[in-house]
């Protein structure tokens, strides 16, 4: 994806997306963030390599986002990011399609470890299907 955000956070809390976006970006690693989860529907994902999502968001709650993003794009890596963490909820997550969940308040040095593994992982598998694709040459 270029210099372009590999990371996108949608919480309906603007002060938490500003204080992921800032130590995140810090540490060299740019974060989209949207306020509200129905943009969703009009974003392209294809290039995204983790999704943080909210569960309690006004107008389309983190699950039906969940829903949203598995469909356009069932690659990308979800984390749930919520207060709400009791086990049926953060089972509930992983059955609809999430990858992880993290409680809130959530640690920020944690969460950005955890996602710079996803996106590490993700770039590591690149470069290997790169390097064992073949090519054709006029000369051998």
């Amino acid at each position: 994806m270029g210099d372009l955000s590999q990371v996108l956070l949608v919480d309906d809390d603007h002060d938490f997306c500003d204080s992921v976006a800032s130590y995140f970006e810090g540490r060299g690693l740019a974060v989209l963030t949207a306020t509200d989860a129905r943009l969703l529907h009009s974003m392209d994902l294809d290039g995204l390599r983790v999704i943080l999502l909210d569960i309690d968001m006004p107008r389309l709650s983190g699950l039906d986002a969940l829903e949203v993003v598995r469909h356009q794009n069932d690659h990308v890596t979800t984390i749930m990011v919520s207060g709400h963490s009791d086990l049926t909820t953060r089972l509930s997550c992983l059955d609809k399609g999430a990858d992880f969940f993290m409680a809130k308040p959530v640690d920020l040095a944690e969460l950005y470890l955890v996602v710079q593994r996803v996106v590490g992982q993700h770039d590591k598998e690149t470069q290997n299907d790169a390097r064992d694709c073949w090519r054709l040459s006029r000369s051998r």
